[in-house]
């Protein structure tokens, strides 16, 4: 059906959104230990010679490679203050979009209850009301068929007045179930009030219905 049930995949991006968070995370982790085994390569390399006490150790690291082996740890050190920064905007990003992700499931269940008949789950009447307009201004001006039904159930007040309101409920949503399952996917189905009720039907010329 077009209404669907937004708030479901607003669920289901925030979860592939959560897998892509946890896949920064492993990239970034492994990142900060590639950086932190790189610079204890190079104090190792630093103090070596220190640590050995040979002359001939110190004499084959001339100034210049000491200076490009600090140099190197010194943007080493740099890199291991960037990971520290990147997994604080990563934090923060991940609250921003957890809050609009879940802003946006309250908004669109807000938006379905003003559309949506609460006995039967089909469309209301005011969506009904304007969703007709919408679809005869496509139709002239895309020159397409648009076919709507109106119907009603037969002596729907007869249960209501025999078997009582909660009997002639029942009645609707099980009516209101085969509806659904009997219409396309395109077609849009409205409760209009009562036991009354209507189907916009998209381009039906040459289709046969389910």
């Amino acid at each position: 059906m077009e209404s669907g049930r937004p708030e479901a995949k607003e669920a289901g991006d925030y979860e592939a959104f959560r897998a892509s968070l946890a896949e920064l995370d492993r990239v970034v982790r492994n990142s900060f230990r590639a950086t932190s085994l790189q610079i204890t390569a190079v104090i190792a390399a630093i103090v070596a010679p220190f640590i050995l006490e040979s002359t001939e150790a110190k004499r084959h690291f001339s100034a210049a490679a000491y200076i490009i082996l600090i140099l190197i740890l010194a943007m080493q050190i740099c890199d291991l203050f960037r990971h520290g920064h990147t997994a604080q905007v990563r934090e923060h990003l991940a609250k921003q979009l957890k809050v609009a992700v879940m802003q946006k499931i309250r908004a669109n269940r807000l938006y379905n209850l003003s559309i949506l008949d609460p006995l039967t789950g089909l469309h209301n009447r005011r969506f009904g009301e304007q969703r007709l307009q919408e679809e005869v201004a496509r139709s002239e001006r895309n020159d397409e068929p648009l076919a709507v039904l109106l119907f009603d159930l037969d002596r729907f007040k007869e249960i209501n007045d025999q078997y009582g309101h909660a009997a002639g409920d029942a009645a609707l949503k099980e009516f209101s179930r085969k509806l659904k399952r009997a219409i396309r996917a395109c077609d849009v189905p409205v409760r209009v009030g009562g036991d009354e009720f209507l189907v916009f039907c998209r381009d039906s010329r040459g289709r046969r219905g389910t």
